[in-house]
């Protein structure tokens, strides 16, 4: 169903992140987590090593038209060690971000670092962050900050979790009567901050679910951390009805690399034992603008 809305590189632009896998080798290449405004520039360097007719240039300006877009084992986990298959990833992911405009970091996140590393934790099980298990409901990311919130979500899969799916639904595929449309660009809502964020259960946000931005309709959708009310749920609700029926589901298997547009597209992602092999699904995820 995902190949209905996805473009597919199958391993695409290999020699380009082959060349990836030789500039990050050894010990020379600057950590995103020690040293993240190096880090930006040597990815912004490889970036600009890359032809301007090379296969992974293309794919982002295919990403860019379509809001969506899957390579297939981008990083190969089979003969890579654990330890450089994470190393290539945080570098391809950097490399997405410069080309797609820039790594995107927010102020006040409890975690500001730009790549995070998004595994199974115990103490998130029943919570609607990434590290949970349980369905986490439709949503963008940050969308409570509004025009500052990330263009993009970029997802790398280093271990996959054999039952777990990712929903994505894009805005251009929900049909919505002029009267809806309408409602949601003019009727207001309220986010609160979710648990990535410091003092998220003190800040309160208006937002409306649909906005004319820059370059064209955009969406902000939270159902988890929206504020109640009989407005709010009735609007909510629409959305969900159509989300559900219109999105499209793919199970990230390792190396597969995801990005989408976070102004047109909202995601969430099915629930898991935390008992069984889902519990071992890693995943890197960073933000671009």
């Amino acid at each position: 169903m995902f190949d209905a809305i996805g473009t597919f590189v199958e391993d695409g632009g290999r020699w380009q992140i082959d060349h990836l896998v030789g500039a990050t080798s050894g010990t020379t290449a600057p950590s995103a987590e020690e040293a993240p405004d190096e880090f930006v520039k040597y990815c912004e360097e490889l970036a600009g090593q890359l032809p301007a007719t090379s296969d992974l240039r293309a794919w982002v300006d295919g990403a860019k038209q379509n809001d969506v877009a899957l390579i297939r084992r981008a990083v190969d986990t089979n003969t890579l060690s654990a330890a450089e298959a994470a190393v290539l990833a945080d570098a391809l992911l950097g490399v997405l971000c410069a080309l797609l405009g820039g790594s995107h970091r927010l102020s006040g996140k409890v975690d500001s670092r730009l790549i995070h590393d998004v595994r199974f934790e115990e103490r998130y099980a029943d919570t609607q962050l990434g590290a949970g298990c349980q369905e986490l409901d439709w949503h963008v990311e940050d969308g409570c900050h509004g025009e500052l919130r990330p263009t993009w979500l970029l997802i790398l899969c280093l271990v996959g979790g054999p039952t777990v799916r990712t929903k994505v639904a894009r805005l251009r595929d929900m049909p919505m009567s002029d009267e809806m449309t309408q409602s949601l660009l003019e009727s207001e809502i309220e986010l609160r901050l979710d648990e990535s964020f410091q003092d998220s259960e003190s800040t309160r946000f208006p937002v409306s679910i649909l906005a004319d931005g820059a370059a064209g309709r955009e969406i902000i959708f939270d159902p988890a951390f929206t504020v109640e009310s009989d407005e709010a749920t009735t609007l909510v609700q629409a959305v969900r009805r159509i989300a559900d029926v219109v999105h499209s589901e793919i199970v990230l298997e390792a190396g597969d690399l995801m990005i989408l547009n976070n102004r047109t597209c909202i995601h969430g992602r099915s629930g898991f034992d935390p008992e069984g092999p889902d519990r071992f699904r890693y995943i890197k995820r960073a933000l671009a603008n």
